[in-house]
């Protein structure tokens, strides 16, 4: 007779592995402590229990490994729960009346902060005016994001604390959009220029981003997520230190610095793999462009029906280096790139990096990789680069694509085309941009339908990938970015217990079963952390 006995053992469950992309031969396993310690059929897996150990049958649902989400701002996404969202305004007034609402409540003088905004979305033909919230009031200062983060809208008194003007230039990197009469700044700031405001926001206190992101958590939970990649700065990660010093950490986090913090990691040795399967050091993130959505991403070619290609954030030069020296001491780039001009570049850098250190094994990555040229689509295999997407933000970016980038659009989102070069793609929301919910993700990979609506024609269905290669992208190939493949992505013996059991059959109920998924029940390091109020899995 064992002289041990697992905590935790699930039987009776279609168990995905996603290394394989099959249904596992196993039915169920057995969990001691926080790792996976056998995996079996239900009668060995069972006789291994004892009167402590808690026995779910999973009613033969499917069991999948915990999801990442590999591209996401966490306390951002937490704090907005406490400003101003327009994510779901369709109309100018509405976002107006929220602004109206806040100042009522808050005294002149304090900052009134949010985001959300899609000129397109809001029927707008052009960028919002502060003339809209001078209107409101003068006696607050407004600072709004974007939907992309990539503009920053603004009233007067924001400006004149920033010292912006008519005759202030351009920052390298940004732009001040001004009023087509002439030079006067028409509110918005995009890229670099969004710097200048947000570095005048007070910043929250800790408490505060503690008690937002206890609120949040139980979101992540129940979409099934147990570990993100973040992009943040030192100040969210000496929090999140504090944190995991005091054993609280609510989800596995791997961070990405943002690049001006690079002369700080290589002064102090820091370098990709620091930590461990809570916290750790994924590298740092860097900027080679900004975003469809504010006209700013860099294209080889100008937009459709305009006179511009969009913003060099960086350039090639000044990429290379920064690339080269994150490479030379140890350090993953994950480089956000949009146009396809912007992942050339990218491309160019990380092959430059390649050739001068080839003994940096390291998992640079592509953010979002939304147009690449399709020369350019064989050199993230070649070069070993993951490509960090978003399927979520394809469901609302067609009509932009239609517009602004034309039959280029062929190759937005390439992702069965990356994949049938050998690239390994990875998966995330990027909110606070998008939703988090992991199964709106997938559904756009499968389908690539605009606004997750089933009756669309998909757009472009030849770069559609497979159910199983979606589940891959946001379970063991995400971990495999931060060096956590060894631990996390699937259900076997020696693996961390961080798994979900879902509702659905959504391998043989087809694509709409996903909009329609319930997670029942999520693990995180061998313990529940999250049970479904309807779920009916029995426990023994």
């Amino acid at each position: 007779m064992s002289s041990w006995h697992p905590h935790l053992i699930v039987f009776n469950a279609r168990i995905f592995d996603p290394l394989t992309g099959k249904l596992a031969p196993a039915r169920a396993f057995a969990v001691w402590n926080n790792r996976i310690v056998a995996a079996g059929v239900d009668p060995e897996i069972r006789a291994l229990a004892g009167p402590s150990t808690r026995q779910i049958d999973a009613g033969n649902h499917w069991v999948l490994p915990g999801f990442v989400d590999s591209h996401i701002h966490l306390t951002e996404f937490a704090l907005r729960r406490q400003e101003l969202d327009f994510s779901n305004c369709r109309e100018l007034e509405e976002v107006l009346e929220q602004v109206r609402r806040a100042v009522r409540e808050r005294p002149a003088g304090s900052w009134i902060t949010g985001g959300g905004w899609d000129a397109r979305r809001l029927g707008l033909s052009h960028f919002p005016d502060r003339a809209w919230l001078d209107a409101i009031s003068r006696d607050h200062f407004m600072a709004f994001a974007s939907r992309d983060w990539h503009s920053v809208w603004v009233n007067t008194p924001v400006l004149e604390l920033a010292g912006i003007s008519a005759t202030t230039p351009d920052p390298d990197g940004g732009k001040i959009l001004r009023r087509p009469d002439g030079d006067e700044p028409l509110g918005v700031l995009q890229e670099k220029a969004c710097q200048q405001v947000y570095g005048l926001v007070p910043l929250p206190q800790w408490d505060q981003v503690e008690e937002a992101l206890v609120s949040a958590i139980s979101e992540f939970y129940c979409m099934g997520i147990t570990a993100v990649h973040v992009m943040e700065t030192t100040r969210e990660w000496r929090f999140y230190q504090w944190l995991g010093r005091q054993r609280r950490l609510p989800l596995r986090i791997s961070w990405y610095a943002f690049v001006e913090h690079l002369d700080g990691l290589v002064e102090s040795g820091v370098a990709s793999g620091l930590g461990d399967t809570w916290l750790r050091v994924g590298g740092v993130k860097i900027f080679a462009d900004g975003s469809l959505g504010s006209q700013s991403a860099e294209m080889l070619a100008p937009y459709r029906g305009l006179h511009h290609a969009g913003v060099e954030v960086m350039s090639q030069e000044a990429l290379t280096e920064l690339v080269d020296r994150a490479t030379e001491n140890g350090l993953a780039c994950a480089i956000h790139a949009i146009g396809d001009r912007a992942s050339r570049k990218a491309l160019n850098a990380i092959e430059r990096a390649r050739q001068r250190h080839p003994d940096q094994e390291l998992r640079h990555r592509i953010e979002h990789a939304q147009l690449v040229h399709p020369e350019d689509l064989p050199r993230f295999a070649r070069l070993n680069v993951l490509a960090s997407m978003q399927p979520i933000h394809l469901a609302e970016d067609i009509p932009a694509i239609e517009a602004l980038w034309g039959e280029r659009g062929r190759y937005a989102f390439p992702c069965h085309s990356l994949l049938s070069t050998g690239t390994r793609l990875i998966f995330g929301s990027d909110a606070p941009v998008e939703r988090i919910n992991p199964w709106l993700g997938i559904y756009m990979a499968l389908t690539r339908k605009a606004h997750l609506d089933p009756a669309s024609p998909g757009y472009h269905p030849e770069e559609a990938i497979t159910l199983a290669e979606a589940l891959a992208a946001y379970t063991i190939h995400a971990h495999l970015a931060v060096g956590l493949e060894y631990d996390l992505g699937r259900i076997t013996p020696g693996s961390l217990a961080d798994f979900i059991i879902i509702e659905k059959d959504i391998f043989n109920d087809g694509p709409e079963a996903l909009l329609e998924n319930t997670v029942l029940l999520t693990c995180l390091d061998g313990q529940i952390v999250f049970r479904h109020p309807r779920s009916r899995l029995i426990e023994l």
